[in-house]
């Protein structure tokens, strides 16, 4: 969704007057006829849309309740959890941990009849 206010150079709470204003003034400056830009037209075309949605009253609170909703659920997608999935282990790899658990206590331990209890 392009953001038409900061794409007319105004604020959200813009009057229908500077809307006018800075529609004609952008308008002449990135006309296909006036301007030499290859990219002009797109631009023209995106302009005229701003203008066509934040001039119509009912448009206007259309694109700023959708633009509310986008910013509400960006927020909650921050805030919400992520799940962590651990990664697959094997059957055989997990064995083989086990066994090296094993193999460092046995090897940590200080007498023989801890380390014949760890057999």
């Amino acid at each position: 969704m392009t953001d038409y206010y900061s794409l007319l150079g105004i604020e959200s709470n813009a009057t229908k007057a500077e809307i006018k204003r800075n529609y004609r003034v952008l308008a002449t400056k990135f006309h296909p006829d006036k301007s030499n830009d290859p990219n002009s037209a797109e631009k023209f075309i995106a302009i005229t849309e701003a203008y066509d949605v934040l001039s119509n009253k009912k448009s206007r609170a259309k694109y700023d309740f959708l633009r509310w909703e986008k910013l509400k659920r960006q927020k909650e997608s921050a805030d919400s959890f992520t799940t962590v999935v651990p990664p697959f282990e094997s059957t055989r790899t997990k064995r083989n941990k086990s066994q090296q658990k094993r193999s460092i206590r046995y090897h940590q331990a200080n007498s023989e009849a801890k380390k014949s209890l760890q057999l």
